[in-house]
C-alpha cells in the first residue's frame, strides 16, 4: 500500500467512526431532549395540580369571586396542557388519559360547588350541606390528580436518567475506538517511513560535505520511491547546471568586454554633445546662462557677459538678484519662488538689468528648470534677449499715437470752432436771400425765382450741416459730465418727439424694461432718437412699422438691440453704415445728412461701447450697441418705462 492510500484510509476511518458514533447520538441525544421536555412538562402539570390543591383550599375558607376567576384559569391552562401532551410509554400514556379523567371531574365538581350556585342566587345557609360534599368530591380529585402525577414524574425520571447512562457510554465507546485505530494506523504508517527518511537524511548530509556523486537508490513503489527518484534526477539535472553555469561564466566574460566597449562608445558621444552644446553656449546669438536654486550664476556665456558689462570670473562672483533693476526684484523672486515650490517649472518676463558701469539695459528673459528625482531644483537655464531697442520703438510708437490723439483732438476742437463760428454769416446769407425771395418773388422771371430758390435751399442744407457737424463735434468732447441716468425716462422722451411720426405711420414700438447707466444724458436721447427715428423713417411702403427695443445683460456690459421691419439693407453696404456724411440713398427718397448714425457711432464708442448692425433686405434691420454696467452697484435697477 502506498502513501497516499494508506493516508486516504486513515482519513476515511477517522470521519466514518466519528460521523457513526455522531448519528447515534444525535439520535440518543434527540430521545433524550424529548424525555426531558416530557419529565419537565409533567413538572409543570403538576405544579399546576399544586396550585389548584391551594386555591381549593382557599375556596375552602373565604370563597369569593377573584379566587373563582383564578381557579379557571389555572384549570383552563391545566386542560390545555394535559391536551397537548403526549408519552410514548403506553403505562405513561395511560396515566396521562386518567389525569385527563380527573381534571374533567374536578371541573365538573368545580362547576357544581360554585358556578350553579352563583348563578342561582342560593344564600349561604341553604348550600352548606350541598357545599360540603361537593368540597370532599373535589378535594379527593385533586388529590388523585396529584398522585398520578407523582407516579408520571418518576417514570419519566427514570427513563431520563437511562438515556443519560446509555448516552455517555455509547460516547466513551467511540472515544476509544477512535484512539485505537488511529494509534494503529500511526505505529504501521512508521514502520514504512522512518528507514526510507533516514536514508534521505544521511544522503543530504553528504552532499552537504560535497559528495556530487551520492545517490539515493530507493525503488519504492510508493511516494518515497518517487521522491527517490526525482531527488536523484535533481542531482543530476544540478550537475548539467554546473557545466552550463562554467560555460556561460565565459560567456558573460565576452559579454562584460563588449559591454565595455560600447560605454566607452557612448560616453564619447556624450562628450561630442556636450562639445556641441558648449559650442551653441558660446556662439554669442543669444545670451544663456546656468543658475543655482540660490541665484549663483554658474556659468554664463560671452553674450551675457558683454550684455551686462562683466568679464566671465567676475558674473560667475554674482546673484541674478544683484544684476536685477530694483523696480523688478520683487517680481522677479515670486515667480521664481513659484519654482521652487514645485508649482510651475519655466517663467518668461521682461525685466531691467544693472550693467556694470551702471547703465540699465532692457531684457527678455526664459527661465526653465531641471529638477532632480525627488522634484527639488538641480540648477536653472535661462536665456536672455536685449529688447532695448524693441523697448526704444514701442516708446516711439506710443509717443506717436499721444501725438496723433493729440491731432485728432485739435481737429475736433478745430470742426467745432468752425462748424460754431460759420452759423453767424450763414445765417446772415440764409436772411437776406429769404428776403430777397420774398420781396422780389415773382417780380423777376422765372430763372431769377428758381435761382434764388437753389440758393436759399443750398442755405438751408448747409444750416443743417453745421449744426449736425457742431453736434458731431459736441460727441466727442470730454468736458460733458456724465451721469447715472434711468434709460426709461430718457425713452419716454424720445417717443413722445416721436408721437407724430409714429401715429401717422401706425408703427407700435415694443421696449424692454431698460437700466440705468452713466451717460451724458443728452446723448443717450440722440442715441435712441436717431436709431428709433431711422426705423421709422425707412419704413416699408405697405405695411406699418414695428419696433423692438431689446436689453439683455452680459458679463461686464448692457448689450441693446433695436429691430425692425424696414426695407433692409444690403450686405455690401453695412461697412458704410457710420461713416460720416455717407448716405445710401437720395436726398429725394430719404431725407437727412447721413451723420445720424456716425454720431450713434462717436456717443456709444466715446462711452466704452460697441456698435454694429445686421440686415436682411426687404425684411428689416438689427442694430446692437453695448455699453459698461455701473461700477459701483452691484445689481442693476430695471424698471419699467411708462
Amino acid at each position: 500500500m502506498n502513501i497516499r492510500r494508506s493516508l486516504r484510509l486513515n482519513l476515511t476511518l477517522s470521519i466514518i467512526i466519528p460521523l457513526a458514533a455522531g448519528i447515534v447520538l444525535l439520535v440518543l441525544n434527540t430521545d433524550l431532549t424529548r424525555e426531558i421536555s416530557q419529565h419537565r412538562q409533567a413538572h409543570i402539570i403538576r405544579n399546576d395540580v399544586h396550585h389548584l390543591i391551594i386555591l381549593n383550599t382557599e375556596m375552602a375558607v373565604a370563597p369569593g369571586p377573584r379566587v373563582i376567576d383564578q381557579w379557571q384559569h389555572q384549570s383552563q391552562r391545566l386542560g390545555k396542557e394535559l391536551g397537548e401532551q403526549v408519552y410514548d410509554d403506553a403505562s405513561e400514556q395511560q396515566a396521562l388519559s386518567r389525569l385527563t379523567e380527573l381534571h374533567n371531574l374536578a371541573e365538573r365538581s368545580f362547576t357544581e360547588l360554585f358556578i350553579e350556585q352563583h348563578l342561582a342566587h342560593l344564600p349561604a345557609e341553604q348550600a352548606t350541606p350541598l357545599r360540603q360534599i361537593r368540597q370532599v368530591q373535589l378535594t379527593g380529585q385533586l388529590q388523585l390528580m396529584h398522585e398520578q402525577l407523582e407516579i408520571l414524574s418518576q417514570s419519566t425520571l427514570e427513563r431520563t436518567l437511562q438515556l443519560s447512562h446509555r448516552y455517555g457510554m455509547l460516547l466513551l465507546g467511540s472515544l476509544l475506538l477512535l484512539s485505537l485505530v488511529m494509534t494503529l494506523l500511526s505505529v504501521q504508517s512508521s514502520r514504512k517511513l522512518l528507514p526510507v527518511l533516514k536514508n534521505i537524511e544521511s544522503g543530504l548530509k553528504s552532499l552537504r560535505r560535497g559528495n556530487r556523486s551520492f545517490r539515493l537508490g530507493y525503488r519504492g513503489r510508493n511516494e518515497l520511491g518517487e521522491l527517490a527518484q526525482q531527488f536523484d534526477a535533481l542531482l543530476d539535472e544540478l550537475h548539467t547546471n554546473e557545466q552550463q553555469l562554467k560555460t556561460l561564466n565565459e560567456s558573460l566574460e565576452d559579454q562584460v568586454t563588449d559591454r565595455t566597449e560600447e560605454l566607452q562608445a557612448a560616453l564619447e558621444n556624450i562628450r561630442l554633445s556636450e562639445e556641441r552644446y558648449r559650442h551653441f553656449f558660446e556662439l554669442g546669438l543669444i545670451g544663456m546662462a546656468t543658475i543655482s536654486p540660490d541665484g549663483r550664476i554658474l556659468d554664463a556665456n560671452r553674450y551675457l557677459c558683454t550684455l551686462l558689462g562683466y568679464d566671465r570670473e567676475e558674473i560667475l562672483q554674482k546673484t541674478w538678484m544683484e544684476a536685477t533693476a530694483p523696480e523688478d526684484l520683487e517680481r522677479s523672486i515670486a515667480v521664481n519662488q513659484q519654482v521652487l515650490a514645485g508649482e510651475r517649472d519655466e517663467y518668461c518676463l521682461e525685466k531691467t538689468y544693472l550693467r556694470k558701469d551702471g547703465t540699465r539695459v532692457v531684457a527678455r528673459i526664459s527661465v526653465t528648470c531641471q529638477r532632480q528625482e525627488d522634484g527639488s531644483v538641480d540648477h536653472f537655464v535661462a536665456l536672455v534677449q536685449d529688447i532695448s531697442s524693441h523697448r526704444q520703438a514701442q516708446q516711439q510708437v506710443s509717443q506717436a499715437m499721444a501725438e496723433l490723439q493729440r491731432s485728432n483732438e485739435e481737429l475736433e476742437q478745430f470742426a467745432y470752432i468752425t462748424s460754431h463760428d460759420l452759423q453767424e454769416p450763414l445765417r446772415m446769407i440764409t436772411s437776406y436771400v429769404q428776403l430777397l425771395q420774398r420781396r422780389y418773388q415773382g417780380r423777376l422771371d422765372e430763372d431769377a425765382d428758381e435761382f434764388i430758390g437753389f440758393v436759399v435751399e443750398g442755405t438751408t442744407r448747409m444750416k443743417t450741416m453745421i449744426q449736425d457737424l457742431l453736434l458731431y463735434s459736441r460727441a466727442g468732447r470730454e468736458d460733458f459730465e456724465r451721469h447715472v441716468t434711468d434709460l426709461n425716462q430718457v425713452l419716454a422722451e424720445v417717443l413722445a418727439n416721436l408721437q407724430l411720426e409714429i401715429e401717422t405711420s401706425g408703427a407700435t414700438v415694443d421696449c424692454d424694461p431698460l437700466p440705468k447707466i452713466r451717460v451724458v444724458p443728452v446723448q443717450a436721447g440722440q442715441l435712441l432718437s436717431n436709431l428709433l427715428g431711422n426705423a421709422l423713417k425707412f419704413r416699408q411702403p405697405d405695411r406699418p412699422p414695428h419696433i423692438e427695443l431689446r436689453v439683455t445683460r452680459e458679463q461686464g456690459f448692457w448689450q441693446f438691440m433695436v429691430q425692425d421691419n424696414g426695407i433692409g439693407i444690403e450686405p455690401d453696404q453695412l461697412p458704410r453704415l457710420f461713416v460720416l456724411f455717407r448716405r445710401l440713398h437720395t436726398r429725394d427718397a430719404y431725407p437727412g445728412t447721413g451723420i445720424g448714425l456716425a454720431l450713434c457711432k462717436k456717443i456709444v464708442e466715446k462711452h466704452g461701447g460697441k456698435i454694429w448692425a445686421t440686415s436682411e433686405p426687404g425684411t428689416g434691420s438689427c442694430f446692437f450697441f453695448t455699453w459698461p454696467l455701473l461700477a459701483e452697484n452691484g445689481p442693476q435697477d430695471v424698471s419699467i418705462p411708462n
